[in-house]
């Protein structure tokens, strides 16, 4: 098989559909503790969150580089300080061209113009205003190697 994008595009797929499945099982976990907290709807939304959509995001970025797109025209609002490079590279080795030049340039035409993103606000809008306890406090700053 010459074009090996299409296992990209239903892993894209895939993880859409494990977002929706677990997004569902959060709705349907409602039951709260004493406290008033449900950490296995807590755990589900992290999961959710930090695994399958960065993973999501890092393998469309992937199959949107092997078909000749932009970062920008993948990821508008994307701040490209949040994507493990590594990780992109690795899924087009394996999925596309093994072009290490053509992924550099890529990278540096991400442009100069890009918009910082203030951390309070990005980590505000991933966590929302729902209790959060510890252990998800622990997992977050885990992933995000703070």
């Amino acid at each position: 098989m010459d074009d090996k994008r299409t296992f990209l595009k239903v892993k894209i797929k895939s993880l859409a559909a494990e977002a929706a499945i677990i997004r569902k099982e959060e709705r349907k976990n409602t039951k709260v503790n004493e406290f008033g907290y449900n950490e296995l709807r807590q755990e589900l939304k992290f999961h959710r969150i930090f695994v399958v959509r960065s993973e999501a995001y890092h393998t469309l970025l992937a199959y949107g580089f092997i078909r000749g797109r932009t970062f920008r025209q993948i990821s508008p609002k994307g701040n490209p300080k949040h994507v493990n490079w590594d990780r992109v590279w690795k899924m087009i080795e394996k999925y596309g061209p093994k072009d290490k030049k053509r992924f550099e340039d890529w990278k540096e035409d991400i442009g100069e113009n890009r918009k910082e993103v203030n951390s309070e606000v990005c980590k505000t809008s991933i966590v929302g205003s729902s209790p959060t306890s510890p252990s998800i406090w622990s997992k977050i700053k885990e992933s995000l190697g703070a």
